[in-house]
């Protein structure tokens, strides 16, 4: 019996570990199926979210193609009762109606009195006419005497015959005081002899404001800014201004100037910022036309307009 009593301890002991042994992997099977379950739920819940994106971006989609389309066809519809230029004006407006919205408060709006000259009665404007000004830049010039080339020349010859051409009632010729401007002036005046002609510092080659951007090759020290600026702001309120009251025939007007004033002149009529005048070239002897109306608007129909010369005779 004595010797029986180790089996027997050593018997339970196999069997008290062969259970513990089944325990551990029962339990190890349980953790590794509980952690399997969690990633394919995981998993699921990622899939079904992506559906939910995927079916509110079409359903957001849907919608856009929606409003584009209900657009469309009111468009459409103005343009199918419109002219040809009607339904190129609806068009455009079709496509920047958003952008102009998100503007409307950015952009100042027109001045109507900018000249200060207002009529008080709306209705007393209509019976006045408009100014026309006639800014024709001189013609090619020697960088060393400061007088015409004989291109240059040439280029005002051409020019005063346009203007000739043109047949309108010119009522005087202003130019710079400059050689080249004067040179340019003259000859064109030998088109149009029976016109008057002045002569006016105020008009000279300057630098209005400061350019932005400008160009390489463009420099002045901002002393020259500090006198030309309000010199050319005072030559743009002396010549630019709506007619009178009384007024009833359109007047036109020749101004002989430089490009800087030429192009600074232009954007302050039209009310657009000013340091932009480096962005835009006009030809020597060229042409630019601006209509001055009596309720305050400003048109322009000629911007450097060199159209009547050969291409050899363009220069900038």
């Amino acid at each position: 019996m004595q010797q029986g009593a180790p089996r027997m301890v050593s018997v339970r002991i196999v069997v008290v570990l062969g259970v513990v042994a089944v325990l551990c992997a029962v339990l190890t099977w349980m953790y590794t199926e509980n952690k399997h379950c969690l990633i394919r739920q995981n998993e699921a819940k990622s899939r079904s979210e992506n559906v939910l994106d995927l079916t509110e971006a079409k359903r957001l989609l849907g919608q856009q193609r929606e409003l584009i389309q209900m657009q469309k066809v009111q468009i459409d519809k103005q343009m199918q009762s419109a002219t040809g230029s009607e339904s190129e004006k609806l068009l455009h407006r079709f496509l920047e109606s958003k952008e102009n919205e998100e503007n409307t408060t950015q952009k100042p709006p027109w001045d109507y009195n900018w000249d200060q000259r207002a009529f008080a009665n709306p209705q007393d404007a209509e019976k006045v006419a408009d100014r026309v000004i006639l800014l024709v830049r001189h013609g090619e010039y020697d960088f060393n005497t400061g007088l015409l080339t004989k291109r240059g020349q040439q280029q005002a010859n051409m020019t005063g015959q346009r203007l000739r051409d043109l047949g309108m009632n010119y009522q005087r010729i202003t130019h710079s005081t400059m050689d080249r401007a004067r040179e340019t002036a003259e000859i064109i005046r030998s088109h149009l002899p029976d016109i008057a002609i002045d002569t006016d510092t105020l008009l000279e080659e300057g630098g209005p404001v400061p350019p932005q951007p400008t160009v390489s090759y463009w420099h002045l020290p901002d002393q020259a800014y500090f006198k030309d600026g309000p010199r050319l702001e005072g030559a743009f309120r002396k010549y630019f201004y709506r007619a009178p009251a009384g007024q009833t025939r359109q007047t036109f007007e020749i101004i002989v100037a430089h490009a800087n004033v030429i192009r600074f002149f232009v954007l302050r009529a039209l009310q657009l910022p000013s340091h932009a005048w480096m962005r835009v070239f006009i030809a020597h002897a060229s042409i630019s036309l601006l209509h001055i109306n009596s309720d305050g608007t400003v048109s322009m129909t000629r911007f450097g307009d060199s159209g009547h010369f050969p291409p050899e005779f363009v220069s900038v």
